[in-house]
């Protein structure tokens, strides 16, 4: 739908210490900021919205409008409770309480203003304060909109105007690159100057509509006349903003750009497409759609940069994103970093999902002499795998094939019946399929995003992000998918009941009394089973749904790698032995399902020639297919996962398992200093994984 809802809670106020006692009467949630000559308590979060705030407003003496828009804010929390946000009647239905809780500027949430106010002679009270001071606010979010001619903004509206993830990378690229942060005067904010050639206007753009929500005005052109030729340039500005102020003070020392100390935690895949666009040769060689007989390298321009901060640059391409590059001095003594060719493969495979403003240029990611994406002259056996080999190009087949392997593993089909007294059948029905993982894999969701074409992704939680498909046109195409490349676990029985329910939909027959009914049946038998207490009493007699279980599967090319990243597992495990170090290494390759499906599991054990199926415990429903033995694992596991490659994190844990082998191949698990190194991979894999 594009859109969601959230809510936020705010106060503005001069007194620190009265700010302090607020935040913890609320249970010390939310955060203080300062700001000029005041300080902002300020909430965000939804949980710490429905169970400390409203819970202290209830027993709160509101009064006049302030007690009308509290009721509105607890309107709105019942209505997402029933998932009505996710509904387009109840979207509209949370946006009509929106329009009335008052006036306020274009684009900026609508307050509930809040203030506290002190008397010496009595404790202090909740009284109603100016809108333009403090407020509990009602924001609708989705794709940041644009805020093009909206009018100046006050203090407290641009305060409220932060950066989300998605958008910092695209900031850090950019300013890493061209783009520049201007400061006026001290005390002012801080605002974006980011130009480009004429020549580079689709760039330009796509950078543009990604930040118009943090401009004013539109772009110019502009004009530069050098050795009397004349050159077309493109600009835009930002609005002066704390948080450009805050990028500001992260990357210029009085006054001067340079590299942050937490850079390593900011260069993302997507930062470096955007500085590797701008300042490398990359155009030339992998976007120009020419194919060359050899795999170049690429020198990108560091001129702008002291050599320490080169070198720092440096280190984090090399440590973090395993990139082999070096410092050469070129034209005239000026710094470039060269990015060796050995590494291209690797550093087209992490930039290639963030290049979708040079949408016809995709395809040529790849020259003549890679072969499955990467050049003969680099590839090894498997006990050399790195991450340089481990970087292979599939095909749409196999890659489809991986998504249907990862649905497998991590997706959920489920249909939402909602109470809704202006439909006709007094209920309404929402399909929804929705793929949930930890924030670190979000490239992966928008790799699964852009090979399927549909569904829109938002973050789920405090450390993960959804994949989301509601609509019917939609759902058509997701059901295409999978019908030409079909789940083979028992999750196929949740989602044939979904299909039937997706043709009652669209063919209109759930607007009647008999319709309705056979989807509330087919929901009490999806998932886990059972419908909620309103439910069972609204429908008390559903006619039974009989629901279909798979019998015969076939794991097919692609699938296993989609599934292997979903619910598998590469970890080392390190135990107490009578050898000369006194301790043991061994590698284990695991993949987890339900007893439901323990046939499927066994079949593992002949697809892969080896491994066996252990149960976690004489309680658990939950059965392993594990790999343990050394040769196994060397012949076996990781030439199949090198044929095709994993994606998003699990790749990542691959690459470290595959170097804990080459390690025990030449004996270095038997030397201390080996064994210690083996323990530092160990310490940097899954879930300890503290970069992406």
């Amino acid at each position: 739908m594009g859109e969601g809802v959230t809510l936020g809670f705010y106060i503005s106020l001069k007194d620190e210490n009265l700010i302090k006692r607020l935040q913890l009467a609320l249970g010390g949630c939310g955060q203080i900021l300062k700001r000029n000559d005041s300080f902002i308590f300020r909430v965000q979060d939804s949980l710490s919205i429905s169970e400390k705030i409203i819970p202290f407003f209830n027993k709160a003496c509101l009064q006049g409008r302030k007690l009308q828009a509290f009721e509105s804010l607890l309107k709105v929390v019942y209505l997402k409770s029933e998932g009505a946000h996710t509904t387009f009647e109840g979207l509209n239905e949370i946006k009509e309480v929106k329009r009335n809780i008052g006036n306020t500027s274009p684009g900026l949430p609508k307050c509930l203003p809040l203030h506290l106010a002190t008397n010496p002679s009595q404790p202090k009270t909740l009284v109603v304060a100016s809108p333009k001071q403090e407020g509990l606010s009602l924001v609708l979010y989705g794709d940041i909109g644009s805020t093009l001619g909206y009018p100046r903004y006050n203090a407290m509206e641009r305060t409220l105007i932060q950066i989300p993830t998605r958008k910092m990378s695209i900031f850090i690229g950019i300013i890493l690159a061209d783009a520049q942060i201007k400061k006026r005067y001290t005390g002012f904010e801080s605002r974006l100057n980011f130009a480009q050639k004429y020549r580079n206007f689709e760039y330009f753009y796509y950078v543009f509509f990604q930040l118009n929500h943090y401009c004013s005005r539109g772009p110019n052109v502009t004009k530069t006349i050098i050795h009397k030729k004349v050159h077309y340039g493109l600009t835009f500005t930002t609005r002066s903003l704390p948080c450009i102020t805050e990028l500001y003070h992260l990357f210029y020392i009085e006054g001067v750009k340079g590299i942050p100390q937490n850079f390593f935690d900011l260069l993302t895949w997507e930062a470096l497409a955007h500085w590797l666009y701008q300042k490398s040769n990359i155009k030339w060689y992998y976007l120009s759609g020419k194919c060359f007989s050899k795999v170049y390298g690429l020198y990108v321009n560091v001129e702008a940069y002291s050599i320490k901060d080169i070198v720092f640059l440096m280190n984090v391409l090399m440590i973090r994103h395993r990139l082999s590059c070096t410092l050469h001095m070129l034209k005239q003594d000026k710094p470039h970093i060269y990015i060796k060719n050995k590494s291209i493969p690797l550093l087209l495979a992490g930039i290639r999902p963030f290049i979708s403003w040079h949408p016809s240029k995709l395809s040529n990611l790849r020259t003549r002499s890679m072969h499955n994406g990467f050049p003969s002259s680099i590839r090894g056996d498997v006990a050399n795998a790195n991450p340089d080999t481990l970087v292979k190009e599939t095909t749409l087949e196999s890659n489809n094939a991986f998504v249907s392997g990862f649905m497998d593993g991590e997706s959920c089909f489920f249909v939402q019946v909602i109470k809704n007294n202006k439909t006709k059948a007094g209920w309404s029905i929402q399909l929804r399929f929705t793929i949930v993982v930890h924030s670190k894999d979000l490239a992966l969701l928008e790799w699964i995003k852009n090979l399927l074409g549909v569904g829109r992704i938002s973050k789920n939680g405090l450390e993960t992000v959804q994949f989301d498909v509601s609509s019917v046109k939609d759902s058509e195409v997701l059901i295409n998918h999978l019908n030409k490349y079909p789940l083979i676990t028992q999750k196929w029985s949740d989602y044939e009941l979904w299909k039937q329910a997706f043709f009652i939909i669209k063919n209109k027959e759930h607007l009647t009394k008999g319709g309705l009914l056979k989807i509330i049946a087919i929901k009490a038998l999806m998932n886990r089973g059972g419908l909620s207490a309103e439910l069972k009493w609204a429908f008390p007699r559903l006619v039974p749904v009989v629901k279909p279980l798979l019998k015969n599967y076939q794991i097919y090319e692609g699938w296993m790698h989609g599934f292997v990243c979903a619910e598998g597992s590469f970890y080392i495990d390190i135990f107490k032995s009578k050898t000369a170090v006194g301790f043991q290494v061994r590698l284990v390759f695991k993949l987890t399902q339900h007893t439901r499906d323990e046939a499927l599991l066994k079949s593992f054990i002949e697809y892969f020639n080896c491994g066996k199926i252990y149960k976690k415990s004489s309680t658990s429903e939950a059965l392993d297919f594990v790999v343990k033995k050394f040769t196994d694992i060397e012949q076996k596991i990781i030439p199949f996962f090198i044929k095709q490659p994993l994606q998003g994190v699990k790749s990542k844990d691959f690459y470290d398992f595959c170097r804990a082998v080459r390690m025990m191949k030449e004996g270095l698990h038997l030397k201390p200093s080996g064994l210690e190194q083996i323990r530092q991979i160990k310490e940097g894999m899954n879930k300890r994984r503290k970069f992406y």
